[in-house]
């Protein structure tokens, strides 16, 4: 059974009469990739900052790796990499100059060899020499993400890694993420792409005004009765026609590329397939989904 790497337990935070972080108390197994969500201003990197000690709690405690953050803090962050907001670096040096200065931060040695196998890692080869000045947002992304990893870290935090980043950067960055927990480290995610969170985490917590509202495996907390049912047809327009005067008319949430979607308890799915087959309706794909931006945006009341 996995083991928590992070334990936070009754955390606060407040500044003034305000209470930033509210009671926060999760859990995060080792080896998982935990998606951390919430509206904006609802406490998520708050949290973040204070699991890396760059905030303290009001009141509270976090353990990381079985030790008291605030008592182990060195031993605890040469284990720990991070993105928090933006990454800064020297404009005028390299990438890989850049990267070989952060690499004196570290105690252990980190060689050459290593700096070229995060550059590699993040996509970064070819352009490793050319000035950070001339890199887009996106390329200061991955050279964070590059230096997050210089280190070779059990525990990984990454607040909005995707920020900048194009389409194609948002995969490789996913698949990036699956490579790490399949390496055995721990990530710990906060995005506003909710489709992202739901592809790749194993668990996840939803903050609204400072406090956990819903918290678990992504799995059992989507697997409600409601799903949406995408159905990929052969004959669109026959569907169409055929849904009219069908008991699943009012059910439907749109068509797109010859894929219908219709919201419907979990149970009628059988009763769907006995109507496409009776009707005729050819279809080659039929697959549910419980969409984790219909359940955020009802937890939080948006």
């Amino acid at each position: 059974m996995a083991q928590p790497i992070v334990q936070i337990t009754d955390v606060y935070k407040q500044y003034g009469g305000f209470k930033a972080v509210d009671g926060i108390s999760l859990t995060i197994e080792e080896g998982d990739i935990y998606g951390f969500l919430g509206p904006n201003g609802a406490g998520k990197s708050t949290t973040l900052r204070m699991l890396l000690s760059l905030i303290t709690p009001t009141a509270g405690a976090i353990e990381i790796m079985g030790k008291s953050l605030y008592k182990n803090r060195n031993a605890i962050l040469a284990q720990t990499g991070s993105i928090i907001e933006k990454p800064d670096f020297y404009l005028y040096l390299s990438a890989k100059q850049n990267l070989w200065l952060l690499s004196k931060m570290y105690s252990q040695a980190i060689g050459p060899k290593r700096i070229e196998e995060v550059i590699k890692l993040v996509g970064l080869s070819g352009r490793e020499n050319d000035k950070v000045k001339t890199y887009s947002h996106g390329m200061k992304q991955r050279l964070g993400l590059a230096q997050a990893l210089l280190h070779n870290p059990k525990l990984i935090i990454l607040d909005e890694p995707t920020t900048g980043l194009d389409p194609q950067g948002i995969i490789e960055l996913r698949e990036l993420i699956l490579q790490l927990k399949n390496e055995g480290k721990t990530v710990v995610l906060s995005s506003h792409i909710l489709s992202e969170i739901q592809l790749i985490a194993d668990s996840m917590v939803i903050i609204n005004k400072g406090k956990a509202v819903a918290q678990g495996k992504v799995n059992t907390l989507l697997a409600d009765d409601d799903v949406i049912v995408y159905i990929e047809l052969g004959d669109t327009a026959k569907f169409q026609s055929a849904l009219v005067n069908s008991q699943f008319a009012t059910l439907l949430t749109g068509i797109e590329n010859n894929t219908a979607g219709l919201k419907l308890a979990k149970q009628e799915i059988p009763h769907l397939v006995s109507w496409l087959n009776t009707n005729g309706i050819n279809f080659y794909a039929l697959d549910y989904k419980k969409q984790l931006e219909e359940f955020f945006l009802k937890i939080t009341h948006q």
